[in-house]
C-alpha cells in the first residue's frame, strides 16, 4: 500500500514541478526597467506586456526574496534597525510620471537614521565584479547596468541624497554594499524619457528603434518589434 501511496504522490507532485509563468497587465512604468538602453522596449512592456515572449525563469524570483528575508533577518541579529515592509514610491511622482515599485528597505543602528537600502541577488561571476557604483555602468548585461536607475528613482522619490545597493552571492551568500549617491541630471533624464513613454503610449506610436544588437537578440520584444529581421532568419 506504501508503495502505491508513493506512486500516486509522485504522479500527483509531478503536476505541480513547474513555476508556472503567468502575464499580468502592466499599467505604469516599472523603475527596476527605467534604465534599460532601449526607449521602445520600454513602450513595448507598456503597451504590449501582452505580446512578451513567455520565458521560464522557474523559482528566480522567489529565491532572491528568501535570500533578502534572510539577510534582513541577519542583520537584525547583530543589532541592527531593518525596515523590510517594500515601501512604495512618492505618490506625487508615482503619479506624475506612471511609475511603479517598491523600495526593498531600510537599515540603520542606533544612532544612525535608517537609510534606503535596495537589495540585488547576482551569480558569483557577476558579483565578484560589481564593486563600485561605477561597475555597474561597465557590466555586460543591459539588467545589471540599469540597476543604478531603480536606486535613484527610490532617492529623488524620497528626497533622500543617497542610499546603498546590498548585493549578495546567491551561491555562497557573501554580501557588500556599495552607496549611491543622488544624481539630479541623471534623474531628470529619466524622468524625461519615462514621460516621451506615457505620451508614446498613450498615441500608440513606439520610440525610434536602437541600432540592432545584443540587446535587441535578447528582447521579449523582438517579435513585434523587428518582426522582419526575425523572419529572414538573423
Amino acid at each position: 500500500q506504501r508503495v502505491a501511496d508513493v506512486r500516486k504522490m509522485v504522479q500527483i507532485l509531478k503536476g505541480d514541478q513547474l513555476f508556472k509563468s503567468e502575464k499580468w497587465p502592466v499599467r505604469s512604468n516599472y523603475a527596476s526597467k527605467a534604465g534599460h538602453p532601449c526607449e521602445r522596449y520600454l513602450y513595448h512592456s507598456r503597451h504590449d506586456w501582452d505580446k512578451a515572449d513567455t520565458r521560464y525563469w522557474g523559482g528566480v524570483g522567489i529565491l532572491g526574496n528568501l535570500i533578502a528575508g534572510w539577510w534582513a533577518r541577519y542583520m537584525q541579529e547583530k543589532g541592527y534597525i531593518v525596515n523590510q515592509g517594500e515601501m512604495p514610491l512618492n505618490d506625487e511622482m508615482a503619479r506624475k510620471y506612471e511609475i511603479g515599485g517598491r523600495i526593498d528597505g531600510r537599515i540603520g543602528k542606533q544612532g544612525i537614521k535608517p537609510v534606503i537600502y535596495e537589495f540585488k541577488t547576482m551569480d558569483r561571476t557577476v558579483y565578484d565584479k560589481i564593486n563600485t557604483y561605477e561597475d555597474f555602468s561597465n557590466a555586460k548585461s543591459d539588467y545589471i547596468r540599469g540597476c543604478p536607475a531603480q536606486l535613484q528613482i527610490y532617492l529623488l522619490s524620497n528626497n533622500e541624497e543617497a542610499g546603498l545597493f546590498v548585493l549578495c552571492n546567491k551561491q555562497t551568500l557573501d554580501w557588500k554594499m556599495i552607496p549611491v549617491y543622488l544624481d539630479y541630471d541623471y534623474t531628470e533624464w529619466l524622468l524625461q524619457r519615462l514621460d516621451r513613454v506615457n505620451k508614446a503610449n498613450v498615441a500608440g506610436v513606439p520610440p525610434p528603434r536602437i541600432a540592432y544588437g545584443k540587446t535587441c537578440q535578447r528582447c521579449e520584444y523582438a517579435g513585434i518589434c523587428l518582426p522582419d529581421i526575425i523572419n529572414d532568419g538573423f
